[in-house]
């Protein structure tokens, strides 16, 4: 069984922003949080998809909101 990360989410979430702004590269940022590119990886996609999701348009149910109605 793997460690759980040291990392908490709110640091997760500005180095995230900061490899996106282009102020780190993936390489730099997962060298000195100790982890390897995928999971660095992992948590862009991870960050992306909220985005999508925080961006999406909330008047339309969700297809989980519409699978549970049935």
């Amino acid at each position: 069984m793997g460690r759980r990360s040291q990392v908490t989410p709110a640091q997760k979430c500005d180095e995230v922003r900061a490899v996106l702004s282009k102020k780190r590269t993936i390489a730099e940022t997962s060298l000195e949080l100790g982890i390897a590119e995928p999971k660095f990886a992992r948590w862009r996609k991870h960050a992306a998809d909220g985005m999508e999701w925080a961006l999406s348009d909330k008047s339309e149910p969700s297809r989980r909101e519409h699978v549970l109605e049935k």
